[in-house]
């Protein structure tokens, strides 16, 4: 009866143990995700914001602004039928070098595009 209560307690621990090493890694994999806590209303203005700091020292970003040599215009961009907003997405998840390889947070990528769908 002893070794029995014994096989049962070591096995329960085990599983106990098991549970905990399956939570911890789950907590572990979401770290280094960006995961929004609120929903943020995509807004082109707040888009511009961000491209006149990020972008605007190698791409013409507004109409009316001074043309860049090193990448193509944001309006440039927008004309083009083949540079859709799957494709601004996943371009912007890349590495793209000459491009600075700097990552805007997921609600600010999403401004930039509604303000490149804009243009």
């Amino acid at each position: 009866m002893t070794r029995v209560l014994l096989a049962a307690s070591t096995t329960l621990l085990l599983l106990a143990a098991c549970a905990s090493q399956e939570e911890a890694t789950s907590a572990n994999s979401l770290q280094g995700r960006a995961i929004p806590s609120v929903q943020v209303a995509v807004d082109r203005d707040r888009g511009l914001d961000v491209a006149q700091r990020w972008c605007a020292s190698c791409h013409q970003v507004e109409p009316l602004g001074s043309r860049r040599t090193a990448a193509p215009s944001f309006m440039e961009i927008a004309q083009d039928p083949g540079k859709d907003r799957t494709w601004l997405e996943t371009f912007m998840g890349e590495d793209h070098l000459p491009m600075p390889t700097f990552r805007l947070y997921p609600d600010e990528q999403a401004h930039v595009i509604a303000y490149i769908e804009s243009l």
